[in-house]
């Protein structure tokens, strides 16, 4: 069963194409707006450009990374926290976790090697290792350069 948020996801997302199709796939695309956005840093080292991203709470396997040139795209869906309790009366006095879908679109200098894209998750940060064309980053490389951060 669909929740309403999905119905309305679907129907932006209908929107968006009708509009795509109306501006004749210029430019200009369409789609559900994000939930959140999490908060990320991009580097720019010898061999190309690493990005950190605070996606805390997730599971890699939920997070997506898709490279066009010099485009890289992080989404993916952040579950919000669920307390256990025996006791269904449960008031929330602060929430201030995001939670939901999300979309990052970072934009480097130069086209990456999107073959060599790495991505690894770690202590709730997703690190994303995107080389230059025709160079490698190594993760040896990145896991050195945090503690220069």
């Amino acid at each position: 069963m669909s929740s309403p948020d999905d119905s309305m996801d679907r129907f932006i997302d209908k929107i968006g194409e009708m509009m795509d199709d109306m501006l004749d796939g210029g430019h200009f695309q369409c789609s559900a707006p994000a939930a959140w956005k999490p908060d990320l840093n991009v580097y720019e080292i010898a061999d190309g450009y690493v990005a950190c991203v605070d996606v805390a709470g997730m599971k890699r396997e939920d997070i997506q990374v898709t490279v066009d040139g010099a485009t890289v795209d992080i989404s993916g869906e952040r579950p919000p926290p669920r307390i256990q309790a025996a006791d269904e009366d449960i008031i929330v006095h602060t929430a201030e976790i995001d939670a939901g879908r999300f979309h990052r679109r970072i934009t480097v200098p130069e086209p990456v090697d999107a073959d060599a894209v790495d991505a690894v998750y770690r202590d709730g940060i997703l690190w994303v290792l995107m080389p230059r064309q025709g160079r490698t980053l190594c993760r040896s490389e990145v896991w050195n350069l945090r503690s220069e951060i």
